[in-house]
């Protein structure tokens, strides 16, 4: 359940979920015995020493592990409560370490609804999977994923802060001063748009469909994209602009447009995304309109909003006729 939830018709916790598919596993796959343990602790420990691997769910509560107004620890949120943390709740990431020490073959499973820095975890774990609370099929969806059922293909849909050292001060709405993908400042935990899945994809033969591009037309970028590994999957093809001497302060970098596309195991697709320009626009302030102006417009293509994702670069010309 979460704050605003019904009540689900069945449910399915990560426990249910993992002992179902280790039990009947996919074709190609043997059985595997299941041993859980509810708390952190000695006892998951000693039980974690003897394992061919180990899964730890770590993360937050749905509603704040309290009523109105109350939580319980000051990395959790909810309406009426602002996070005042967001690191994990006290004692999971060193119990994450505790871990690994006895068993290096240790999956960490965070369910959680916001972005959550985890230093330790994130520079140490082999393998993180986040999931948010996902009501009654959280369980099955998470032993698919494990299982290898599924192919997981997310992205993050907000910039990880690695610590709130790197973030503004809370009541400053600025958004230029370091917030979002657009305007953050240091390496993030996590970008903006990242994702892993059990394959990977490269891209090539970028083209555009047009030289240049006003207020009301629509330039397309097409590139291939080929699956790179052993298992089909999802890339999601991801657009950002950049706006090369222009006179207007703008965003170091913008999403103008994404496309996700399932590519089978060393096949290659050509995927074509659209880029209005009205979306490359800016608020012109003096004459109350969205406009563009003059400039060179940089179009980068990658998997990622990180700048070492954007593997592909093309220009195209801004003109400032039109208004929206």
């Amino acid at each position: 359940l979460d704050w605003y939830s019904g009540t689900p018709p069945h449910a399915a916790s990560p426990r249910s979920g993992i002992e179902r598919v280790a039990a009947a596993p996919p074709a190609g796959s043997r059985a595997v015995g299941v041993t859980w343990v509810g708390e952190f602790g000695e006892a998951a420990l000693r039980a974690a020493r003897t394992r061919d691997a180990v899964v730890v769910c770590v993360g937050n509560h749905p509603e704040g592990n309290g009523g109105w107004e109350i939580v319980t620890s000051p990395s959790e949120g909810k309406e009426a409560v602002d996070r005042k943390a967001i690191v994990l709740p006290p004692g999971q990431e060193e119990f994450i370490r505790q871990l690994y020490a006895v068993n290096p073959n240790t999956i960490v499973v965070l369910v959680a609804n916001f972005p959550v820095a985890m230093p330790w975890a994130a520079a140490n774990a082999s393998t993180i999977l986040h999931m948010t609370h996902a009501s009654q099929e959280q369980g099955h969806a998470l032993a698919d994923v494990l299982f290898g059922v599924a192919n997981p293909g997310g992205r993050t849909t907000q910039t990880w802060p690695a610590s709130l050292d790197q973030l503004p001060a809370m009541m400053d709405y600025d958004i230029r001063r370091g917030r979002t993908y657009m305007h953050f400042r240091g390496e993030p935990q996590y970008p903006f748009g990242y994702g892993l899945s059990y394959t990977t994809f490269a891209f090539a033969n970028l083209a555009v469909s047009r030289p240049s591009v006003t207020l009301a037309e629509t330039v397309t970028l097409s590139v291939d994209v080929t699956n790179t590994g052993k298992r089909d999957g999802d890339e999601v093809v991801q657009v950002y602009a950049r706006f090369v001497g222009s006179p207007i302060e703008r965003a170091p970098k913008k999403l103008v447009g994404f496309a996700r596309v399932t590519v089978p195991a060393g096949q290659t697709r050509r995927v074509g995304i659209p880029v209005r320009g009205g979306d490359l626009a800016y608020w012109d302030a003096t004459r109350h309109v969205w406009a563009l102006e003059r400039a060179q417009l940089e179009l980068l293509v990658g998997n990622s909003s990180a700048d070492a994702a954007l593997t592909l670069k093309t220009t195209v010309a801004v003109t400032s006729s039109g208004r929206g």
